[in-house]
């Protein structure tokens, strides 16, 4: 007997992208304008993927997973001053700049499971990376290297966000489950910048409940 269909509610839609699964690459051609350095490039790369699966014999014992990342490579050459020109040739004296190379990355999975038609799992976990180096450079000599790493992950189990009952809380209204699926769905969606993944997850009426 062929398995029966499975079709996502207006929850699974809420947690998901909702866009079809792709792998998409960006990429310039790299260029070196630094003769006295052969080595340093300008260069920009990017990648972005998505992946989703659902399984589960019925509709009443269902899973799906989707996952999205991304990673942005890049470095280019920079004067010191803002307001200066850049003419890199083998003479010292256009030494005189800031070599700066990019690794940034960032990834989301969702993963929802029901078992005999009640949510057993809703978990939600991103993680995102920004790492700069920056090589500052005076008369061809090196006067500086400097990184600045920042990542930071978060893992959050949202049956209780989206079943507040399980904690002894009131059901949520219509409006007010309205209002946090539309707020969870823009969540699940790719943080590229660290420092939002320490954002509240919903609105503070929703987070403490009445």
């Amino acid at each position: 007997m062929a398995q029966q269909a499975i079709a996502l509610n207006q929850q699974d839609h809420a947690l998901t992208t909702g866009l079809a699964d792709f792998n998409a690459s960006f990429a310039q051609t790299e260029e070196f304008p630094n003769p006295a350095r052969s080595t340093e490039k300008d260069s920009f790369a990017y990648e972005l993927a998505q992946k989703t699966s659902i399984s589960g014999g019925s509709q009443l014992n269902r899973s799906i997973s989707q996952e999205q990342s991304s990673h942005l490579k890049a470095s280019y050459h920079a004067p010191i001053k803002a307001d200066a020109i850049l003419a890199l040739d083998l003479s010292p004296n256009s030494q005189n700049y800031n070599y700066v190379t990019i690794d940034d990355a960032a990834s989301s999975a969702t993963e929802i499971a029901y078992n005999k038609g009640a949510l057993a799992k809703a978990t939600l976990d991103m993680q995102a990376s920004q790492s700069t180096r920056t090589l500052r450079y005076s008369l061809s000599k090196l006067q500086d290297d400097h990184t600045t790493p920042l990542g930071k992950h978060s893992t959050r189990d949202l049956l209780a966000t989206l079943e507040p009952e399980r904690t002894g809380r009131d059901p949520l209204s219509a409006s007010e489950q309205a209002q946090m699926l539309a707020t969870l769905h823009q969540q699940i969606l790719l943080q590229q910048n660290p420092d939002a993944l320490s954002a509240s997850p919903l609105p503070e009426r929703l987070r403490t409940g009445r």
